[in-house]
């Protein structure tokens, strides 16, 4: 039965799309759990941590408990319709596994931004800090343990400023995530798939302005094979749906995106995890052209490091 359901998990990765939010959402978030103690580990599990290993697609890993960690992130968008349009939102994070099956964490949120010349966004060169989040992970099946592995990710955040434009004003947002995955072809391919479903609010402060609400759904895919011993390459396949409210209001646009990751072990305590995604499909309601640049950015990269004491 874990058999077939691996074989089911290969074929969405490599035939299924995904997503992550639209506008400030198509930008990610940071996670924390660097790789697994060697000590708590089985002799028949994978001892690989698969939290961070296939770039915006997440691994159902947690961390052995009473482990922290500590990682920073930095997730950059590039190229919109019309203008300049350059977005570097940076996420310091420390994360706390308080049981086998459960981590939680906090995080300081903060960004740089430069637009210019696109009529749907202000012009800004300025670099401030955005606000706080948070996340809980909450594991139902250890993939060690069972072969697959299932878990709840929940990440809020409270903002002063806007992640796609770094307007001032208020806000709040969360990234839900349900992540599934399994080691494939042993010690050489692990696979991941994400059911996702995002929402954000935020109220510019000036003058007039009105609150902005927007939420994606979606399924993201992603594989990664071992290189050498410490390093790991693969790829991953995201479609984006984006709609107005909170709560999958009217369709306003999608993006598929695909791209390369890369997964460096440096040690047993610290990891470096690297995505590109690039659109390659898409279509914003009510324009004839290709591709969606309004909603999402033609090109988003992810660098994110992490230690664990």
């Amino acid at each position: 039965m874990l058999t077939g359901f691996r074989a089911g998990l290969l074929a969405a990765a490599l035939c299924v799309p995904g997503v992550t939010l639209a506008q400030t959402f198509d930008q990610g978030r940071v996670e924390t759990r660097a790789a697994r103690n060697p000590s708590v580990a089985t002799a028949d599990a994978d001892p690989l941590e698969s939290e961070s290993l296939f770039g915006f697609t997440l691994g159902s890993d947690i961390d052995h408990e009473g482990a922290i960690g500590v990682a920073v992130e930095t997730i950059i968008g590039s190229g919109r319709r019309d203008g300049r349009y350059t977005g570097a939102n940076t996420k310091l994070e420390l994360s706390w596994a308080a049981a086998k099956n459960l981590s939680v964490s906090g995080s300081l949120l903060g960004g740089y931004w430069n637009i210019k010349n696109n009529p749907a966004l202000p012009d800004t060169n300025a670099m401030r800090f955005r606000g706080l989040g948070g996340e809980v992970r909450w594991r139902w099946l250890d993939r060690s343990q069972q072969g697959v592995g299932l878990t709840l990710h929940l990440e809020p955040s409270i903002a002063i400023a806007d992640e796609l434009t770094g307007e001032a004003g208020f806000g709040f947002a969360s990234e839900n995530k349900l992540i599934m995955d399994a080691e494939l072809v042993r010690d050489r391919l692990w696979g991941a798939v994400n059911l996702v479903w995002d929402m954000e609010r935020f109220r510019p402060w000036a003058d007039g302005s009105v609150a902005e609400e927007g939420s994606v759904g979606g399924i993201t895919g992603a594989l990664t094979a071992r290189v050498t011993e410490g390093f790991f390459l693969g790829g991953e396949i995201r479609y984006l749906t984006a709609f107005d409210g909170l709560t999958f209001g009217k369709q306003v646009g999608h993006a598929l995106y695909v791209g390369p990751t890369a997964y460096w072990r440096i040690s047993e305590s610290a990891w470096l995890s690297l995505a590109w995604n690039t659109q390659v499909a898409g279509h914003e309601n009510n324009d004839p052209r290709s591709l969606d640049l309004t909603n999402f950015s033609q090109n988003v990269f992810r660098i994110k490091m992490g230690w664990e004491f």
